[in-house]
């Protein structure tokens, strides 16, 4: 939205009125249907859903529901037409919905993949109902086909809709990266090794999802087979529905090395990430994760911080590339706790990992670089459709 916006369009957010860290409705919305502020010169509006939608799949259901409903509502009521409409997955219900009214008004409709629906339905087991995941599918792939044009946040996604028979003209990857302005000035209203209680310890840091889509289970492993070390501790910032069991796990095994955090504002993550030593982020040992590129391993390497990564894919290339730390086989604590040890016994050359990575992000990675390519998808798009008034109307879950 910023990124278009400096160039000059008119652009609207619509996003849902929680915190999806938290889970919570964001202050803005409290008492209200929904809110609507101007944020960097782009338009935010955020409808009023559901809080702790992550407690089973049908509240994720209805949340997601309830978004759409508020997405068409106040999509509806905006003074001009739209010239374009850009609708994310996830959430799951929104593109089909934002697909009928870019039919419905006459404009042309991008779909942002940033995760394959039904295969992350069936891989996070989310949905064990094969009915349910077939009409996914099929409906995914409709998705592709009437869309006017896709864009994925991975080349692995753009491979995974080829082999879907979607045409390689319709398809244009454009790409997670660093986002610079997050690492401008960032929220040092902490002191994490003084205030989180780390000290001197080597510091192991996770920040984001614990839901089932993340292989935390094997970090927490990694933990009980280095808990003899006292000066190894393990950081877990985040929230979601498998939170309570991990906490419970660790009672269990009573692994004191373990310590959990609440989620933080993105704006104070550089400063906690780079007091850390090392950043970790798994996924389950399952061919569809290999498509996935997020945010986590640009915010890792971004502050500096040299990181293990236990998948396959695209974040695998990306730190090999990087020469930014390690890549281990999914599901493998033994690996994992293995590379965590060497780390922190040649913190020089940990440092100097952290160090490339930094510097490979900024130099290959920059966000607003990569974002280019939608800029000329939407031109092109233009063109083709009768000229609507200013203004881009980005339906987008943030």
């Amino acid at each position: 939205g910023k990124f278009l916006s400096q160039k000059g369009d008119e652009v609207t957010v619509i996003a849902p009125g929680e915190d999806l860290r938290t889970q919570g409705h964001i202050p803005e919305v409290r008492g209200k249907w929904h809110a609507d502020s101007i944020i960097s010169g782009v338009r935010g509006v955020r409808p009023r859903c559901l809080e702790n939608f992550r407690r089973s799949i049908y509240h994720r259901l209805l949340f997601e529901v309830l978004f759409s409903v508020g997405a068409i509502g106040l999509s509806s009521r905006s003074a001009a037409r739209p010239d374009v409409i850009v609708a994310a997955y996830p959430p799951a219900v929104l593109p089909g919905i934002a697909l009928m009214i870019a039919r419905l008004r006459g404009i042309p409709y991008i779909f942002e993949v940033r995760d394959l629906m039904a295969d992350a339905l069936v891989a996070s087991q989310y949905s064990r109902n094969k009915m349910f995941n077939r009409i996914a599918k099929a409906v995914e792939n409709m998705i592709y086909r009437k869309a006017d044009h896709v864009i994925t946040v991975s080349d692995g996604i753009k491979k995974a809709i080829l082999r879907a028979g979607i045409p390689e003209s319709k398809i244009t990857p454009v790409k997670n990266g660093y986002e610079p302005q997050i690492f401008k000035n960032p929220d040092r209203s902490i002191n994490p090794r003084k205030d989180f209680g780390w000290g001197d310890r080597f510091v192991v840091i996770y920040a984001g999802g614990l839901t089932q889509s993340y292989d935390i289970p094997t970090l927490l492993k990694a933990a009980e087979l280095t808990r003899d070390d006292r000066e190894i501790l393990y950081a877990v910032i985040g929230d979601g529905e498998k939170k309570q069991h991990y906490l419970e796990y660790c009672g269990q095994k009573g692994l004191r090395n373990v310590q959990f955090y609440k989620p933080r504002p993105r704006k104070m993550m550089p400063h906690i990430l780079a007091a850390a030593d090392v950043g970790v982020h798994l996924f389950p040992d399952d061919p569809l994760w290999d498509y996935v590129l997020g945010n986590k391993p640009f915010d890792y390497l971004g502050s500096g911080l040299p990181m293990i990564y236990s998948g396959r894919g695209d974040t695998a290339d990306l730190v090999i590339k990087a020469r930014a730390g390690f890549v281990v086989h999914p599901e493998r604590p033994d690996e994992l706790a293995e590379k965590i040890i060497w780390l922190k016994s040649h913190r020089e050359k940990a440092r100097s990992m952290g160090e490339r990575g930094m510097e490979y992000v900024k130099t290959h990675c920059d966000r607003f670089v990569l974002l280019k390519p939608l800029d000329a998808v939407i031109q092109n798009l233009l063109q083709i459709y009768p000229a609507g008034r200013t203004g881009i109307l980005r339906i987008r879950n943030r």
